[in-house]
């Protein structure tokens, strides 16, 4: 390890030169947009039942199609689901979605919603229920 100020000096400056292996270069014909558009997310279950195809009989496959219902109808992207319980048309999921992303993430804004799955993987309904911010969700 070099002790003088030059020599660190030289030891920073060695191998600038080289490019990074993984270095991608910028391509300016798609313009940056920091709102993402909502893509499902891939944490649940393939074989569960996606709506549309077949009876939602199981709290997973409720649950996927609710995380993707709310993910489409509102554009946001979802963090999960906080509850799920049988209701008497199907389903009833309370999702938790990122309403206001903020610089620290500890200050984002966010939102329950409950939506209603019937037994095939429609939306009946949703609604926002709750909004606060994030690590404070049990205060109120």
């Amino acid at each position: 390890m070099s002790t003088t100020r030059g020599a660190r000096e030289e030891d920073r400056t060695r191998n600038t030169d080289e490019p990074y292996d993984d270095a991608e270069p910028y391509d300016d014909a798609e313009p940056y947009d920091d709102a993402e558009p909502y893509e499902e997310n891939d944490a649940y279950d393939e074989d569960a039942s996606v709506p549309g195809e077949g009876e939602v009989t199981t709290a997973r496959a409720a649950a996927k199609a609710a995380v993707t219902a709310v993910g489409q109808l509102t554009a946001r992207q979802p963090e999960g689901v906080t509850a799920i319980e049988p209701a008497d048309e199907g389903w009833r999921v309370s999702v938790e979605v990122v309403e206001d992303r903020r610089i620290p993430s500890s200050a984002d804004i966010l939102a329950i919603y409950e939506a209603v799955i019937d037994t095939s993987g429609a939306l009946l309904s949703y609604r926002r229920t709750r909004r606060y911010g994030r690590g404070h969700g049990d205060g109120g």
